[in-house]
């Protein structure tokens, strides 16, 4: 029998729920984190995202499979996060001095060399012709953007670009995409040894930007969300059709007309 509640008291409010922050091009990783304090940067900006990020991760539940089923198709995926981390990666530096940069600066991440060892491993030696004629439209106007930007949405950037290897990124999600391509060691994914401090210091960073410039607050969630939107027409913009999907999907076509010419010809009276 439930106990009763003693008068004057009130009930705990539940834990909030775990949420997970699936990388662009690894939406496998199943890593979460407890839910974002209510009131910190971090919180308005994950808060921000959910309707983005909600669709993008239902973009990629249908385009990842696919892309998973070719080498070639994987590194055209990721090429499009690599140009687009190396001109984020160019405007931190080009703000440098900003102290808002220098806070995300100060975690000491710099992921664009794990992009180029996996092109160089999946696309050989002439990877970054390859890289950049793989780039979608979607790719090249994100990238057109990322180049206009100001200290703070550099820092908005940083939180989408740099949050999704930093959450959904790690030696687990890192040992899981290469059962499936074991040509390659997906260095991209190695952004810490010890990810758990890694993701406090990340949430840690933004939350104390929230308090050192509140002002800035509603700008950065602003741009974080605007962000997402982009990451999501790059998302829809990857190719995900290739020889195999083109050769299975002409072997389905062939046994279902086999399966209906069988069937046509059973109604025949001869």
């Amino acid at each position: 029998r439930r106990r009763s509640q003693p008068v004057g008291t009130t009930r705990s409010s539940p834990r909030p729920k775990r949420v997970q922050f699936a990388m662009a091009s690894s939406a496998s990783g199943k890593e979460e984190e407890r839910g974002p304090r209510a009131g910190s940067l971090y919180g308005d900006m994950m808060r921000g995202i959910r309707s983005g990020h909600s669709r993008g991760n239902t973009i990629r539940m249908l385009k990842l499979p696919l892309v998973l089923t070719e080498e070639a198709l994987y590194a055209e995926a990721i090429a499009q996060f690599y140009l687009l981390t190396l001109r984020l990666e160019k405007m931190l530096e080009r703000h440098k001095g900003n102290d808002l940069v220098d806070r995300v600066r100060s975690l000491g991440l710099r992921v664009t060399p794990g992009y180029k060892k996996d092109l160089k491993e999946l696309m050989g030696p002439s990877w970054m012709t390859k890289a950049v004629s793989a780039a979608t439209p979607a790719t090249m106007d994100y990238c057109a953007e990322l180049e206009a930007m100001d200290a703070e949405e550099t820092v908005a950037a940083s939180f989408i670009l740099y949050g999704a290897l930093v959450v959904g990124g790690g030696k687990s999600t890192q040992a899981k995409v290469r059962k499936i391509f074991p040509k390659c060691k997906h260095a991209l994914f190695d952004v810490g040894e010890d990810m758990k401090a890694l993701r406090a210091d990340f949430k840690s960073c933004f939350d104390g930007i929230g308090h050192a410039y509140p002002e800035l607050r509603e700008k950065l969630v602003s741009e974080a969300t605007r962000f997402m939107a982009l990451n999501n027409t790059v998302i829809l913009s990857i190719k995900c059709w290739g020889t195999y999907a083109t050769y299975a999907s002409l072997a389905a076509a062939a046994l279902a007309l086999a399966a209906l010419l069988t069937w046509k010809r059973s109604l025949l009276p001869f």
